[in-house]
């Protein structure tokens, strides 16, 4: 196995893990709303929004880059 490999499965792991020690409902308090949610659920949400965000932030800065590097060539020629 790659390390790449390794350490995906070392992190779902951890996860498994924390979701099936969190399985209490609890009580979201957003704004004026009020939700009751198992906390595994919660969790997943708040783990999915992080990778989301991730990831348009780096296509933004790679996106970026890319513009860079074609002015900077246009600029160049």
């Amino acid at each position: 196995m790659k390390a790449k490999h390794i350490i995906i499965l070392i992190i779902f792991l951890l996860l498994l893990i924390l979701i099936l020690q969190n399985l209490g409902v609890t009580t979201l308090k957003i704004f004026f709303w009020e939700l009751r949610l198992p906390l595994t659920i919660l969790i997943l949400a708040v783990l999915l929004l992080g990778f989301l965000a991730g990831y348009i932030i780096q296509s933004l800065q790679s996106a970026n880059k890319k513009k860079k590097m074609a002015e900077a060539q246009k600029n160049k020629a």
